[in-house]
């Protein structure tokens, strides 16, 4: 699926000597973001396809907050809804612990995916430089799934589909993190680029298929200036 998204900062700030000598540095974001249902869905006939996408339509809108603590303490804490619509979709419909379902339970049906919610904090110390060391807690819960037969005159019921489909996860873990962007800016001769690395842990949850896993995250993030001179990067 193709997302387009935006985000506009509706606050920000610093306040001296909020805590001892240290000024506090705050912000807010807010965003929004439709998931297009580019993609292609599943086919129910090939046992471990996984498709490109759910074929739907998806809203969500977000808030970030970050607040500073002098140089060294950061906290970001974001949280972030979304409304997932409809679309007909054709799938065996049996339990799904059950691998091989029948040719007969083959259907066209109309599937609505529950609304989710999500919530992330970051609490992190700056190591020296552009190094930064954070824990992570992550929480996430999608609602359960509706099902419907777009063949009424069916005796199949899709009822089962719906069972366990909702989620709800909490993970923990930490993260070590470079930021060459923000020295950058203020006239430091580093290479403008992010590097992120997180290792996550699921350590509660709900939901029949809930995975339980360690999950290890990379990335790289790239900067080029594509006008303006150089030399008036610190404004």
């Amino acid at each position: 699926d193709t997302e387009v998204s935006v985000l506009a900062r509706v606050l920000s700030g610093s306040a001296e000597g909020f805590v001892g000598a240290a000024p506090l540095h705050y912000e807010a974001t807010v965003g929004a973001l439709v998931r297009l249902g580019t993609g292609t869905p599943i086919n129910p006939d090939i046992l471990l396809d996984r498709g490109s996408g759910d074929g739907q339509t998806d809203y969500e809108g977000s808030l970030i907050l970050r607040l500073g603590l002098g140089t060294t303490f950061r906290l970001a804490a974001g949280a972030r809804y979304g409304i997932q619509g409809s679309a007909p979709v054709v799938r065996r419909v049996a339990p799904h612990e059950q691998v091989l379902a029948p040719l007969a339970s083959r259907t066209t049906l109309e599937w609505k995916p529950g609304p989710y919610v999500g919530v992330d904090v970051r609490p992190s110390l700056v190591l020296g430089g552009a190094v930064e060391l954070s824990g992570i807690y992550r929480f996430f819960h999608k609602h359960r799934d509706e099902f419907s037969l777009v063949d009424a005159a069916s005796s199949i019921d899709p009822v089962v589909l719906a069972v366990e489909s909702g989620v709800k996860a909490h993970q923990v873990g930490a993260g070590l993190r470079y930021d060459g962007v923000l020295p950058w800016l203020a006239g430091a001769e580093t290479f403008p680029a992010e590097l992120h690395l997180r290792i996550l842990r699921t350590r509660a949850g709900s939901g029949g298929q809930t995975p339980v896993a360690t999950r290890a995250e990379a990335g790289v993030r790239l900067f080029r200036r594509l006008w303006g001179p150089t030399q008036d990067r610190k404004s």
